[in-house]
């Protein structure tokens, strides 16, 4: 008998990585609650490297540097986290606030 994709991923265990890259406002956070809603809430995660700022807003406003600069984000810890999560280990994960536009967490985030 044939199984579903979403049986398939469940008797893989392992953990699978997605990248979901585009600009500002090109529909990632749609495309991904899309993914998440299809395969359920159980086998889906999300994380935004906007998490990897290492400036709040207010220090990117007085500084002028923007969001997308390489040298504001932590992609060190971004890549540690994913090779962590790929593993299946849980991470201590930090949160960037888009309303308040404060770093805050962190926060366990599990595989």
């Amino acid at each position: 008998m044939a199984s579903t994709f979403v049986e398939r991923l469940d008797r893989a265990g392992t953990t699978f990585i997605i990248g979901v890259a585009g600009d500002s406002g090109s529909g990632k956070t749609t495309f991904t609650r899309a993914i998440r809603r299809l395969l359920g809430p159980e086998r889906v995660n999300t994380i935004s490297l906007d998490d990897y700022h290492t400036q709040d807003r207010a220090t990117r406003k007085r500084t002028g540097r923007l969001p997308l600069d390489p040298a504001i984000n932590d992609l060190g810890l971004a890549a540690s986290h994913l090779e962590q999560l790929r593993a299946g280990r849980t991470i201590s994960k930090p949160i960037y606030n888009h309303k308040t536009g404060k770093l805050e967490g962190p926060e366990a985030f599990e595989p």
